[in-house]
């Protein structure tokens, strides 16, 4: 992987003067975003783009080249990756589309290029996709054009099955102050999978944050295994689930539905947060973004009392605790309001205190206390007169995020204009609305559950010998016909009944983890874990 996202050297295949050429998009974009290695260009006609020369002979290229990049027709493929194995590039990022989400005849070039790279040990991402992108490294390698002013470097990264959708990631989160680290448009997934990259964004200093797109499974254990060694907050994003959506999908990337009820399984056991929209990937994403909700003490503090009022509301309804004030910080807050006709509490309103620089002091102080875990606060202003004031605080609520490890979530109202340009100088998210900005303190304080709580080890029955096991599991095991030695769920339930163990009613346990057709155990020589084909 490591040559894939960081390469000293690229070489771009299909590139040529004509100007409706796309793979000169995947040169300027590197152009453009600063990448520094040795770039090479390769087409059929000789010329140059962006003052590189295009190359029309493999043999005038240096071997060892650490990535190849490829925009070309599908069944120029095989050939072109032979070429380059024979120069030792075996790191490749394969664009072009028409194999097997297209035709037969494109199935059976798909196959023979997962051949070759399984021969000459390649590794390649795609084919069919929009490829990847490193943000901090100025690795941009998609086939259009692409502004680094609207990709900003951060720490989400996004594992996509769809080019379309890895791209509206990139503009949903760079527009809520969610920087990128890696985004990576998987394709076809004939070589390289989810499985893959996850494993390896799980190790990337870069990658805070990850998120997934995903319209099919295929390897169920070995992906529950990754999301469950991954420390890092996964979000995944499941579609391709109804009969409407299976036909479409299978052209798009070849994908093939998943039992929806297992996805949700898998998401439980693992610990990863599904979303069902955009915007729901977005507000989990920027929670993740800020310090983790490390309890159910909310501290409220609004401009508005209306405001407060929803806020309040939508924090009892997410089960929040909202601690009151003490007399001391009473004491000291109290001398700033000028009429005293507001009653201080939690949530506490401002709508008395005109100066907003004081609401940092009043923000800091509320960080300071054991019993608060996190603060919304909304703050209503007005874009000609109060720019600058909102301005400054909301740079001093991101110092002091960083300085108290807690999460502010910062609820604007304004004209769209004035926070969009108060957004442009910070770097942590802005939220919409009270509600919004709940569901993510909600999301990040079940994160921090779900890693406080005790892990059970996965660590396989041992067998307590053939007299206390079932017929039914003698028969099983000793069955040399069965090479997968599946082993069905009412079986199952009823061999762990024989060993003495406490099981739940086979009816609950199914509906709780799995649709009936795929609940199934599998092992050898003993039991393993519950899996999903």
């Amino acid at each position: 992987m490591e040559k894939i996202f960081n390469p000293t050297s690229i070489l771009v295949v299909g590139v040529s003067e004509h100007p409706n050429n796309l793979a000169q998009n995947i040169v300027a974009n590197l152009v453009d975003f600063g990448w520094d290695g040795d770039l090479y260009l390769f087409g059929k006609q000789a010329g140059t783009y962006l003052g590189y020369p295009i190359h029309t002979e493999m043999g005038a290229l240096p071997d060892s080249i650490e990535l190849a990049v490829m925009l070309i027709p599908a069944a120029s493929i095989p050939s072109l990756m032979y070429s380059c194995i024979e120069k030792k590039i075996f790191r490749m990022v394969i664009e072009s589309g028409g194999f097997s989400e297209f035709s037969a005849a494109g199935q059976a070039l798909e196959e023979e290029i997962k051949a070759l790279a399984e021969k000459h040990k390649v590794r390649f991402v795609g084919p069919n996709g929009i490829s990847i992108i490193n943000r901090h490294n100025g690795l941009c390698l998609p086939f259009m054009r692409l502004s680094p002013a609207e990709i900003v470097p951060g720490g989400l990264s996004v594992i996509s099955q769809s080019g379309g959708l890895a791209l509206t990631y990139i503009g949903l989160g760079c527009r809520e102050n969610l920087g990128v680290a890696k985004i990576i448009s998987m394709g076809n997934k004939s070589n390289l999978d989810e499985v893959d990259y996850l494993n390896f964004l799980a190790d990337d200093e870069e990658t805070k944050v990850i998120g997934l797109y995903l319209e099919s499974m295929d390897k169920g254990r070995a992906f529950i295994d990754a999301l469950k060694n991954c420390k890092k907050p996964v979000i995944l994003h499941k579609s391709n689930t109804s009969p409407q959506s299976q036909v479409i999908a299978q052209s798009h990337t070849a994908a093939l539905a998943v039992d929806d009820e297992v996805v949700d399984a898998a998401c439980r056991q693992a610990g990863v947060f599904r979303v069902h929209s955009f915007g729901q990937f977005i507000n989990y994403a920027k929670a993740f973004s800020l310090p983790a909700m490390r309890g159910d003490n909310l501290m409220v503090i609004s401009r508005s009392g209306g405001h407060a009022v929803v806020a309040a509301d939508a924090a009892a309804d997410a089960g929040f605790k909202l601690p009151g004030l003490s007399e001391d910080f009473i004491a000291r807050i109290s001398s700033q309001f000028r009429a005293s006709v507001i009653k201080l509490t939690n949530p506490l309103d401002l709508g008395d205190i005109f100066d907003i620089d004081y609401y940092v002091t009043i923000l800091e102080m509320a960080l300071e206390r054991d019993d608060v875990d996190g603060v919304v606060l909304n703050h209503v202003f007005q874009a000609e007169s109060e720019f600058a004031a909102t301005l400054r605080l909301a740079q001093k609520v991101e110092s002091l995020i960083a300085r108290h490890n807690k999460p502010v979530t910062l609820v604007l109202f304004s004209s769209i204009s004035a926070v969009s340009q108060v957004m442009a100088e910070i770097s942590i998210p802005i939220f919409s609305e009270p509600l919004i900005a709940l569901e993510a303190l909600s999301v990040s304080r079940e994160r921090s559950l779900n890693r406080s709580a005790a892990v059970i080890p996965d660590t396989p029955l041992p067998l307590v010998g053939k007299s206390a096991a079932s017929p039914l599991f003698d028969e099983w095991l000793q069955d040399a016909s069965r090479r997968d030695k599946t082993l069905f769920a009412d079986q199952a339930l009823t061999i762990l009944q024989e060993y003495g163990l406490s099981v739940p009613s086979r009816t609950s346990m199914i509906r709780t983890f799995v649709s009936p057709s795929r609940a199934m155990f599998t092992g050898g020589s003993h039991l393993r874990a519950m899996s999903w084909t």
